[in-house]
């Protein structure tokens, strides 16, 4: 499961499962990442 979670800095980080996969991002940012994962994982 991709998750988005907020950090206490006011970025955002995209995990997977329990794993953090990038940190440090915009929340526009860790959305398209997350949409990126889940469009290859449908390939």
């Amino acid at each position: 499961m991709i998750r988005i979670l907020p950090t206490q800095d006011g970025t955002w980080t995209v995990y997977r499962d329990s794993h953090a996969l990038v940190t440090g991002l915009t929340r526009l940012q860790a959305e398209n990442y997350e949409a990126m994962i889940v469009q290859k994982a449908l390939v």
